[in-house]
């Protein structure tokens, strides 16, 4: 059985601090991503990685590989609202779509840890992304840990009544923990996976969940 402990992030001194600006607050990035691919590169051991987000919106997908060492991600305020990772996508949308809501500003590269993630959606020849791409937050890793804030499709009631899916939050790994976490999107707002045979274990403390 799995009976994991509290995450504990009170006395967490990390690199990786994001920000709306460097320098303030401790701020090292301004981009989740990117502090995300910098955890992944420089990491030299299985030792869990903290990614510190600073109250604010940022907005943006955020992929997280399978080949990551464990990775908690937190918010630095009191609240799980004061910190947001938002952006609208559509599982309807098109592929070409897809690239330019996710991608255009080039933050996603060949070579960057997560470029597979991204080149799965955007290399897809489907007409639509289908509700797999769909997910805001997405990860692929063992291990991995979110606390205290708010993931948001933003996509929401923008649309008609058709089958539209919005997902905020996607996880194909094992031993998934969710502490003091909002997801809100629109149906399948909490899109938990499995790339293997076997049964993921997920274990959500959270504070509010919305279709």
């Amino acid at each position: 059985a799995w009976t994991p402990a509290a995450i504990t992030t009170a006395a967490i001194h990390t690199p990786y601090v994001v920000g709306t600006t460097i320098g303030v607050e401790g701020a090292t990035y301004t981009d989740v991503q990117q502090a995300v691919n910098a955890a992944v590169s420089q990491s030299t051991s299985p030792q869990r990685r903290y990614i510190k987000l600073l109250p604010g919106t940022y907005t943006g997908t955020v992929y997280i590989p399978a080949d990551a060492p464990p990775i908690t991600l937190f918010g630095a305020g009191d609240k799980p609202e004061q910190v947001v990772i938002s952006l609208g996508l559509d599982s309807m949308i098109a592929p070409e779509t897809y690239r330019t809501t996710v991608n255009s500003q080039n933050r996603y590269q060949s070579g960057d840890p997560a470029w597979y993630m991204y080149d799965v959606c955007a290399s897809k020849t489907n007409k639509t992304i289908d509700t797999i791409c769909a997910a805001v937050l997405w990860s692929q890793s063992d291990e991995f840990q979110l606390k205290n804030l708010t993931v948001v499709n933003a996509l929401l009631d923008t649309v008609d009544n058709g089958t539209h899916q919005g997902v905020a939050l996607r996880t194909d790994g094992d031993k998934v923990q969710l502490e003091q976490v909002r997801l809100l999107g629109r149906q399948d707002t909490f899109f938990v996976n499995t790339t293997t045979k076997h049964t993921q274990h997920c274990l959500l403390y959270t504070s509010d969940a919305a279709d």
